[in-house]
């Protein structure tokens, strides 16, 4: 066999049978309590000497392994980041499993044990995110956390009172897409009942939620949600 038949087939099957790159690789798995004796599932990503922290909210459809990538990223940019399956969630693997059963209700409560998670590891000053219910989820937090926190990015969020908008002392972020089925008006009637500091971002796509990050609009909305970092919650 000649040397160049030989580098051919190590090209060719180099990577052959090694283990796919996790995307919770760098993230350590633990699990916290809420209130009411529910365990949840999470992951840390990022430095544990952070200045900040992130705790970011996933939706209904999806699991905390949704977040994975941009808390990875987040974390490399310098933020403590906590992701969590709400109760009921139970994908298995990386993305862990929540005791409980599912429901839209306690959301507010699972978020709240996060918060004091994340709080635990000596962070001070803390953001929110969340995505569609977890956005919603989000929303109603913030609105009982008052001048805690420092900022709160929801992405096509689909239930906030007007009472619990206007308690929001935080800066606020509000994103959707104009081509996803009424949630960007969703967005113009959350902002509007907002005080200030506040933004929003629509986006010409159909895209729901943390989708809009790795979406066709991504370059924008990722770029609205560091610049909203920046100004509110920079390390």
């Amino acid at each position: 066999m000649s040397v160049v038949t030989m580098l051919l087939l190590c090209a060719c099957t180099s990577g052959v049978g090694e283990a796919p790159v996790s995307l919770a690789a760098g993230s350590d798995a633990l699990s916290f309590r809420t209130d009411d004796g529910i365990e949840l599932s999470g992951r840390l990503f990022g430095p544990r000497h952070a200045e900040a922290g992130i705790v970011l909210a996933h939706g209904a459809t999806v699991d905390q392994s949704s977040w994975f990538a941009f808390a990875e990223e987040l974390g490399r940019r310098g933020y403590l980041v906590l992701t969590f399956d709400f109760r009921g969630y139970c994908p298995g693997g990386d993305a862990g499993c929540s005791d409980g059963s599912k429901d839209t209700n306690t959301r507010p409560t699972d978020l709240h044990a996060a918060i004091q998670e994340i709080r635990s590891f000596g962070i001070e000053r803390l953001g929110l995110m969340g995505s569609s219910l977890g956005g919603s989820a989000v929303l109603t937090v913030a609105a009982d956390e008052g001048d805690t926190l420092d900022l709160v990015v929801a992405l096509s969020a689909v239930s906030a009172t007007d009472d619990e908008l206007r308690r929001i002392s935080a800066p606020k972020l509000f994103m959707a897409g104009t081509a996803d089925d009424g949630i960007a008006a969703l967005a113009q009637r959350f902002f509007d009942a907002s005080s200030q500091p506040k933004r929003l971002v629509l986006l010409d796509t159909g895209d729901h939620g943390a989708e809009m990050l790795r979406g066709s609009q991504r370059e924008e909305a990722r770029a609205a949600v560091f610049d909203w970092l920046e100004q509110h919650l920079s390390v």
